[in-house]
Order: structure tokens, then C-alpha cells, then sequence
């Protein structure tokens, strides 16, 4: 829990083997003006969200009369949506030049329990949202009454993105939500070991790269998984955080709970993944959660 000030637990200790030749080469890459407080990846990734916040805050309040907030408020009062950048995009671990964008939007309890309201809302977002590009791979799905759009066109932005949208009801429940935990961790680093926050983000991203192109990055009940399933983004990120913020130590705590597990589910009990954020949607189902789940017993 080192570096959550939210449970004030003490300054975070960045492992020295968070620092490799390929970490260097990322942090190089990521922050070549020497700008600690926004990487190449967090520049890129706000220029994309804040084209995107401003078609949504501009079709809901112009079409439905409709506030926007872009954090978790705790006021449930009418009038207004919290629309909130839950990725690695809202916490610079992005790959740089990803266009891969995640919200949650919470909405007005008597919207989201009005079948015609609630329509009426997605009706106007997809005016902004859901414009196909050229790319081949555009699509406009929609599962469970969420948006899961890919490659589209916004306003603003000159590449196709990514965006999905998940839809919930505001809520002054959630306090320290997963995204917040995160981030709390990082800007913690940032602070107290600036190089050490560097590398940490290089590990974060190198990690990501690998697992993705192993095919082991998304949990198993997401869209796209292979049979081995995966951490998810954010599992990611508090897999390698939960390891000082070195992919080395995070790979070998992994093997060796795994060598030492009898079972698939032995190995889940002995090397959790802690969530110590509040997941946005299911609250009253898990508080917390642990990302190991989003594996399989499959091995390779």
C-alpha cells in the first residue's frame, strides 16, 4: 500500500531494478523535454480527451440541458453527468500514441431509470461519438447498453480512437474510486522520487507492450481475450506497482507463487492483485477486487 496517501501509507520505494536499459529507453522517449509533469503520452492522450470532453459537454448541454463534471463529485443532485477518463489515459500510463479512450458516465438517477430519457441522451452522444472512419476496423458496437466503439471520428482529433462508454447512476457512494487509487500512487511518486516515478511509468508501459503482444493483457471476460485472459490495463498497473514499480520483481514474485501453488486457485490466494480503489459499477457486489481473477487456469 506504500504511496496511497489516502490510507496515508509512507513514501513509495521504487526497486532498483525498475531501472533497465529498456526502461531507459522508454523514459527517453516519454519524457524527452525533461517535463516530469506531462509525458509525451499524457500530452498526447489530453489533447484527444479534452476533444472528445468538449463534443459531449457541447451536445448534452445544448441538446438536454445538461452539466459536465470530469471527476467524482459526490453530489447526486440533478442536473448534471460526471464523466470521468477511467483508463490509462487519464493517469499518463498509456502507450504513447494510443488512441484507446474508457469513461464512465455517471448519470442522474431519474434519467438512467427512464428508459425513453436515457435514450434520448445516447441518441444526442452518438451524434459526436459514433462516426465511422475510414479505418477498416470501425465499428459501433454497443453491449449491455454501453458504448464499445472502435476507430471513429471525433471532431478535433485527427486519428480514429477508440472509445467505450460505460453508463452507471451518480452516486455519492464511491469516495476512492480505482482510477483515483492509481493515480494517487503515481502523483505519490512524483513527489517524493521524480526519477523513480519516471522509470516506475516506463516499467508500467514496457510491461504492457510485452503482455500485449503475448497475448496476455485482457482479462478473460473482456472482448478480445485469449483463453490465458489477463490483468487488464489498470491490473497492470497495480500489478507492477504492487512490485515497486519494476516489471523484473513483478515477473519473478509471479513465478515464484506460481511454482510454489498446488492449483490454480491456491496461486490466487497467494499472490493477490489488490484493488484498494472502490470499482466504479459494482460497488454493492465487490469493493474491492483483485485483478489476478482476470486469469484462466490455461497455460502456455
Amino acid at each position: 500500500m506504500q504511496g496511497l496517501s489516502y490510507y496515508e501509507a509512507g513514501d513509495f520505494q521504487v526497486d532498483d531494478s525498475a531501472k533497465t536499459q529498456e526502461a531507459d529507453e522508454i523514459v527517453k522517449e516519454l519524457f524527452n523535454n525533461s517535463n516530469i509533469d506531462e509525458s509525451l503520452s499524457e500530452k498526447e492522450a489530453k489533447q484527444k480527451r479534452n476533444a472528445i470532453t468538449y463534443q459531449v459537454a457541447k451536445v448534452l448541454d445544448e441538446k438536454l440541458g445538461l452539466g459536465l463534471e470530469s471527476r467524482v463529485t459526490g453530489n447526486i443532485t440533478n442536473g448534471f453527468v460526471e464523466f470521468i477518463d477511467t483508463g490509462s489515459t487519464g493517469r499518463g500510463t498509456n502507450v504513447p500514441g494510443d488512441g484507446d479512450f474508457d469513461f464512465m458516465m455517471k448519470v442522474d438517477k431519474d434519467i438512467i431509470d427512464n428508459p425513453k430519457k436515457m435514450e434520448e441522451l445516447k441518441k444526442e452522444l452518438r451524434k459526436v461519438l459514433a462516426i465511422r472512419s475510414e479505418d477498416p476496423k470501425s465499428s459501433l458496437d454497443e453491449f449491455g447498453g454501453n458504448f464499445r466503439y472502435k476507430k471513429v471520428r471525433v471532431e478535433g482529433v485527427e486519428v480514429p480512437l477508440d472509445i467505450d462508454i460505460t453508463f452507471a447512476t451518480k452516486t455519492e457512494e464511491i469516495e476512492y474510486s480505482t482510477d483515483m487509487c492509481v493515480r494517487d500512487r503515481l502523483d505519490s511518486i512524483k513527489r517524493t522520487d521524480p526519477e523513480g516515478y519516471k522509470y516506475t511509468v516506463a516499467n508500467i508501459i514496457l510491461a504492457k507492450r510485452i503482455l500485449k503482444e503475448e497475448g496476455l493483457y485482457k482479462k478473460s471476460n473482456s472482448n478480445g481475450a485469449t483463453e490465458y485472459g489477463g490483468f487488464g490495463g489498470v491490473g497492470v498497473e497495480n500489478w507492477i506497482l504492487q512490485n515497486g514499480g519494476s516489471f523484473i520483481t513483478a515477473m519473478e514474485t509471479f513465478l515464484e507463487a506460481a511454482n510454489e501453488s498446488s492449483s490454480f486457485k491456491d496461486f490466487q490466494e497467494k499472490y493477490p492483485i489488490f484493488d484498494f480503489g472502490e470499482n466504479h459499477a459494482s460497488k454493492s457486489v465487490y469493493k474491492n477486487d483483485s485483478f489476478v481473477k482476470g486469469l484462466t487456469e490455461k497455460r502456455i
